[in-house]
Order: C-alpha cells, then structure tokens, then sequence
C-alpha cells in the first residue's frame, strides 16, 4: 500500500493540472505539463515539477509565471482539508530536453556507423 506521501504527491499532481487548466495565467507559454510532484517526508514542503513544450523564452517566461503563482497553489490546497497545508515550488524539470539529447546522441553514433566490409 503506498505511503500517504504518494498518495498526497498524486492527488496534489491531479489538483495541480486541473487547477491550472481551468485557469490559464496569461504570461504560461508554451505547453505546460506536471511532471511530477514530490512532498516532504514531513508534509511541509510540496515541489511541482514540470516541463513546457516551447522555447526557451516561453520556458522562461512559464517559470516566472509559476513561481508568481504559488501562493495560489498553496490556498488551492487549503481546500483539501489538511492538517498542514505544505509550502509549494514550481521547479522546471528538464528530464524530456536530456532525453532528447541523449537520442540525438544515439542517432549520431548510428548514421556514424559503417556497415562492414563484405
């Protein structure tokens, strides 16, 4: 059975995304997706990761945004009646541009492959 982190962590997760798709900031470029959210062992803390498909300045721009909006964030989990209402972070993950790098690499190192000598 998982712990209620995890628990907390995913319903948080789901909060998150319906919350900020019913109420799209103007300066959120880009698309904008929750990757994961990770909550301290003592419930304090709640980190929201996410990506944006986009550039650069529209990364940038989302991040400012986000982090403008945490405040919102922590009163929206006010609402879900816990004991201690965390504190929350909007943190950019960059796990997708890494993976796509490392495919890049791959593709790389196999047009660079010669087929051997018959």
């Amino acid at each position: 059975m998982p712990s209620r982190k995890l628990r907390l962590a995913e319903v948080f997760k789901q909060e998150f995304a319906s919350w900020l798709a019913r109420n799209p900031a103007g300066s959120i470029r880009g698309l904008l997706t929750i990757t994961e959210v990770r909550v301290s062992q003592d419930l304090e803390h709640c980190t929201v990761y996410f990506s944006v498909f986009g550039s650069e300045e529209e990364r940038l721009a989302t991040s400012e945004a986000l982090a403008a909006m945490a405040p919102q964030a922590r009163r929206l989990l006010g609402k879900l009646r816990l004991k201690q209402i965390p504190t929350v972070e909007f943190r950019y993950d960059d796990t997708p541009a890494q993976a796509s790098r490392v495919e890049q690499i791959f593709d790389r190192i196999k047009s660079e492959e010669k087929p051997p000598d018959a």
